[in-house]
């Protein structure tokens, strides 16, 4: 028996980023996100859904990134560059075709920059040559640090080719294009670093685009420049609980200016959804402490948006298609979400200090899990699973943890938890199973019988093992989660996980030291509606 005690989520925050920025969309090709939009990222190659990209500050020291033809790149005799004659990683016609004689050389004018670690990267795609390279100098004090490695475009891999970079990357992009990154370090305060883009041994053509100088070891999202080296601002995480979400009202949000009609509806920022209580209602603000009500306003629910993070299971968050949200939340491990109607979930966790994506994962919940033949062919392909949990979440001191859920039409999510996992023992056979419906059966004095379909909770009996070397803590767990909403995980096999996976809290336990080493704990959960 698991159980994951859910860190509250009751506040708002933000993303914001001075400049533009670049990500990747769902079909792999590069976007440019707006000033303070966030940006959702995917894997350029695979598609899978990388979450929120944040990133540090960087600067692009190459000017014209995207234009070898200018007069800031140098091309060797026997180099010459073809501007635009493919179509780029962002989906324009920007990419050059570079052809180069044996040993000859196209590199960006040299800048002047302090001591430290340089990365190099630029977007290479095979014109029908088989290799190409890639080649980075850092001179200083006199002495040069240089490296370079050979692409192989057949296997999509890459060599070193001299010198010793102090890290090296290929990463795959749609249509054949290749994003090379080498990093070197300078140790001297006169570092000068030099960028040169090289071909095979052999004479050849390939197609290139897009080359970035920035301070580090890692190439970070594509910087485009001109005449002037470009900045991309940080993004900046205000606040915590929810920082981004796509969810919407359908409700406007209360205005002092505004007079409400009786029966008017309202959201008030993230304390619910109110119903004006009179006509002329002015400049009174919605209640937000219990019991929620007054002269002027009755809070009819939550918000669209923190339905989800309230403690009843039956209030939904809905949008149409895809719902995506962000999350700042601490030393969490595990992540679930209830009640769901959708077709698939995904979810990215980045460290928020580092900003490195730490995890990613997705799970299907159309369909079912196929036990069977029978249930292959006449069952289990129009089942629809309502929870998705994901147990195996790296820890980290500040986490930002972005969720998509999608489907066809209308989707929702009932509750979202995350926190952190605890086991108290095994759960044995011979738990028992089933629900409260509060549903009514009403029937007249005629005979005619109608029903008020209402929603139901879930009811649990379980039986748990745990060594009485672990008698205390188990019982210190439980004293403290006294009428306390928690995430109760009977069994994670799929046969088992529609009633064995309850959100809700105990209504009573008891334990049996029953033998030497080991013990007995009776669990009654009783499910939130």
């Amino acid at each position: 028996m698991n159980l994951v005690k859910p860190d509250s989520v009751t506040t708002t925050g933000s993303i914001t980023r001075s400049t533009t920025g670049t990500y990747i969309d769902s079909a792999g090709v590069m976007q440019t996100a707006a000033i303070n939009a966030v940006r959702i990222n995917h894997d350029p190659a695979t598609k899978e859904f990388l979450g929120v990209l944040i990133e540090n500050a960087s600067t692009n020291l190459i000017l014209y990134s995207e234009q070898v033809d200018n007069a800031a790149w140098t091309k060797l005799s026997g180099a010459t560059v073809t501007a635009n004659t493919a179509v780029a990683p962002n989906g324009t016609t920007t990419a050059d075709t570079l052809t180069i004689s044996q040993t000859k050389q196209i590199y960006a004018s040299p800048v002047s920059a302090t001591a430290g670690t340089y990365c190099f990267s630029a977007f290479f795609k095979s014109t029908g040559s088989s290799s190409a390279y890639l080649q980075l100098n850092l001179d200083y004090g006199g002495s040069a640090n240089v490296a370079a490695v050979d692409i192989n475009f057949n296997s999509k891999t890459l060599s070193v080719r001299f010198g010793t970079p102090l890290e090296y990357s290929i990463t795959e992009y749609p249509n054949g294009w290749l994003r090379v990154a080498l990093s070197l370090t300078g140790t001297s305060s006169s570092t000068l670093v030099g960028y040169i883009v090289s071909p095979s041994s052999v004479d050849g053509t390939v197609y290139f685009w897009g080359a970035q100088v920035e301070s580090g070891s890692k190439p970070t999202s594509y910087i485009p420049t001109v005449a002037s080296q470009v900045t991309r601002a940080a993004d900046i995480i205000t606040g915590s609980g929810l920082v981004y979400t796509t969810l919407t009202e359908s409700n406007p949000e209360w205005s002092s200016a505004t007079t409400y009609a009786l029966g008017a509806k309202v959201v008030y920022g993230i304390y619910g959804t109110y119903q004006s209580l009179q006509s002329g209602n002015l400049n009174h603000t919605p209640p937000i402490t219990s019991p929620f009500t007054d002269a002027y306003w009755v809070r009819t629910g939550p918000t669209n948006k923190m339905a989800m993070f309230d403690d009843q299971i039956s209030s939904v968050s809905s949008g149409t298609n895809d719902i995506i949200f962000a999350v700042v939340a601490s030393s969490i491990d595990s992540v679930a979400l209830l009640n769901i109607t959708a077709s698939k979930t995904n979810i990215a966790v980045t460290d928020k200090d580092t900003k490195v994506l730490a995890y990613h994962n997705s799970q299907q919940l159309s369909g079912g899990e196929s036990l069977d033949w029978y249930g292959y062919f006449f069952y289990d392909a129009d089942t629809q699973k309502t929870s998705s949990i994901y147990l195996d979440i790296p820890p980290a001191a500040n986490s930002l943890i972005t969720i998509k859920v999608s489907g066809t039409g209308t989707v929702s999510v009932g509750t979202y938890v995350n926190g952190q996992i605890k086991s108290l023992g095994g759960t044995q056979y011979g738990v028992s199973a089933g629900i409260i419906d509060y549903s009514r059966k009403e029937t007249d004095e005629f005979g005619n019988t109608t029903f008020t379909k209402r929603n139901f909770s879930k009811r649990m009996n379980a039986s748990v093992s745990l060594t009485n070397s672990n008698l205390n803590r188990v019982q210190r767990i439980l004293y403290d989660l006294r009428a306390t909403p928690v995430l109760w995980i009977a069994s994670t096999d799929a046969q088992f996980e529609e009633p064995l996976i309850i959100y809700g809290f105990y209504r009573d336990f008891s334990t049996e030291i029953s033998y030497p080493t080991h013990s007995i704990c009776n669990l009654q959960v009783e499910g939130l509606i």
